[in-house]
């Protein structure tokens, strides 16, 4: 990224978390998670975000308050990406790539890698170096350092790249 951008103007613009705080933070909420919960609000947490003359990137995880059910439903937002992933149409995200996934954490309700998945959202750069094959690595990246560091029980398949949209 550092070589897309002019490295000496980029500022980060999130707050420094490091991946084990992340990662606690993640799997205690979605530990307070019920299903009996008929409204939940679910944080969502900057990855990766930063600003420079030449553009701005920022990436996120969270857990989606729309189902597998329901992202599956929605055939003309979401299209299957390969293994356990759903990818949102692009142009919906304004350019960014977003993924859905099921991840089961240890010790949580059942059903709740079915009703609140992993989602991850990777913004785009815009730059003439920032590739789509280099866009949907970040996002790949992402989802599978997730899902192991989350430590996800029902060891949720993420391919090496997405199918295409249709």
């Amino acid at each position: 990224m550092r070589q897309m951008m002019d490295e000496a103007d980029i500022r980060y613009t999130n707050v420094a978390r490091k991946l084990d705080q992340l990662t606690r933070e993640m799997v205690k909420e979605v530990e307070r998670w019920a299903p009996s919960q008929d409204r939940y609000q679910l944080a969502e947490y900057d990855v990766c975000s930063f600003r420079a003359s030449s553009g701005s990137f920022s990436s996120s995880v969270e857990w989606s308050i729309s189902s597998v059910k329901e992202v599956k439903s929605d055939s003309s937002r979401w299209y299957a990406g390969g293994g356990d992933v759903l990818v949102a149409e692009r142009s919906l995200m304004g350019g960014d790539i977003g993924l859905i996934f099921p991840c089961r954490i240890q010790g949580t309700e059942a059903g709740q890698q079915e009703r609140i998945p992993l989602q991850l959202r990777v913004g785009k750069v815009d730059s003439p170096k920032f590739s789509e094959d280099f866009h949907e690595g970040l996002a790949i990246s992402l989802a599978k350092s997730m899902r192991d560091e989350l430590k996800c029980v029902n060891h949720p398949k993420i391919p090496d790249g997405l199918t295409a949209a249709r």
